[in-house]
């Protein structure tokens, strides 16, 4: 059977069974979760290599959020480098990516600070990465709306994903592997 890979940090680490399943029912691949909280870009490098051996058809990444984080930020040039040799070591499978998508800065512990204005330098970072090397990617924009429609896709922690979020990010993987 074709194998989906989900690749970086927590939000989607923490896809739930229902998630997974429907994410395979709509797909037709099976999925592996090989996602865990509080990796950033250093980890994906790390861990690229071995997880890229696995050979998905496609490979599903979220990183850059912890990435912006007060408590561990990286400089920019080194998640936008990171990004480069975690995509080369998954050349031969489609590749998705997750940016990061807007947060409730409200709604956050006040040690784990994170501001929008930092999260979207990021992304734009990686996006810039992304188009370089002609990779699908899920934009924050779609998030954006959302919450501009008076929804939230959002836990109480301002950060991780509710069923809306994780259906969000479940619908735009299977619109892209569509077309």
């Amino acid at each position: 059977m074709k194998k989906l890979i989900l690749f970086g940090d927590s939000l989607i680490a923490n896809f739930h069974k229902a998630d997974v399943s429907t994410l395979e029912n709509n797909t037709g691949y099976q999925v592996y979760n090989c996602a865990t909280c509080g990796w950033d870009t250093n980890d994906g490098v790390v861990k690229a290599p071995y997880i890229a051996r696995l050979q998905p058809e496609v490979v599903v990444f979220s990183f850059g959020t912890n990435d912006s984080s007060t408590w561990q930020q990286l400089e920019i040039a080194t998640v936008a480098e990171n990004v480069k040799k975690i995509i080369e070591d998954f050349s031969g499978s489609v590749m998705i990516f997750l940016l990061p998508p807007p947060i409730d800065e409200d709604r956050q512990e006040l040690k784990k600070q994170r501001s929008n204005a930092t999260i979207k330098q990021y992304a734009e970072a990686i996006k810039n990465v992304l188009i370089q090397n002609n990779i699908r990617y899920i934009d924050p924009a779609v998030f954006r709306q959302i919450l501009d429609s008076g929804q939230d896709y959002h836990e109480e922690d301002g950060i991780h994903f509710n069923d809306l979020g994780y259906g969000t990010v479940i619908n735009e993987i299977v619109k892209i592997l569509r077309t």
